[in-house]
């Protein structure tokens, strides 16, 4: 994984590289004042297996952190506990594209599903990623040269928002590896300067962000 950071040497210096490479619009997006519409979604092809929304699911905006959904959930809602999960105790290995559990088929209809963990694995170990601070969050830089933009904006447990701003959490649509229990998740740590996939407890509510064909 190539992971490039910027390193501290003048204060001056680091203004100059964090305003010139991260407070820009990482690509072109189509703002709908009603929210994304399968036809204003901007779909980036970064040179990978499948295309991925250039904003999370409840945003407009790249830098947006939009909606926080519990696993297999396609409701926001304002507690997030494992006693109103609702597939707490359903075996489900791999949901992607059924609206009856992938938010982003269910709210943004045609090709838009959750991504596989090894949808996430490719991301992952295939791109390029960078650090940004204004603001918070990574840009995934593909093969090809062109990138997405993830910001951090944490993830819900009960009713407080947790590590807004330090760390960014977004669901697979596979469960790990003990079903019932916990789901696979893309896990973006840059306290520790790493990008990895974790697991989360799956009543926990974490971001979206849609891949599609």
């Amino acid at each position: 994984m190539n992971m490039n950071f910027i390193k501290t040497i003048f204060p001056f210096v680091i203004l100059a590289i964090v305003f010139s490479g991260c407070k820009k619009e990482p690509f072109e997006w189509n703002d709908d004042t009603n929210g994304p519409t399968e036809s204003t979604i901007e779909m980036v092809d970064l040179g990978l297996s499948v295309k991925w929304a250039s904003c999370n699911i409840g945003a407009v905006l790249p830098w947006q952190h939009g909606n926080y959904y519990s696993w297999g959930e396609v409701n926001t809602k304002d507690e997030y506990n494992m006693e109103n999960c609702v597939t707490n105790g359903i075996n489900l290995n791999n949901f992607s594209g059924d609206a009856t559990y992938d938010a982003a088929r269910a709210l943004w209809g045609g090709k838009w599903r959750l991504p596989t963990r090894a949808e996430f694995d490719e991301l992952v170990t295939n791109c390029s990623w960078r650090e940004c601070y204004y603001p918070n969050g990574v840009f995934a830089e593909g093969p090809n040269g062109k990138s997405i933009f993830f910001p951090v904006g944490g993830l819900m447990n009960s009713v407080e928002l947790q590590e807004g701003g330090s760390a960014g959490y977004y669901w697979s649509s596979e469960a790990f590896t003990v079903p019932g229990t916990v789901a696979s998740c893309l896990y973006l740590d840059f306290r520790e300067h790493r990008v990895s996939v974790n697991s989360k407890f799956r009543y926990m509510g974490l971001s979206i962000r849609p891949v599609s064909e």
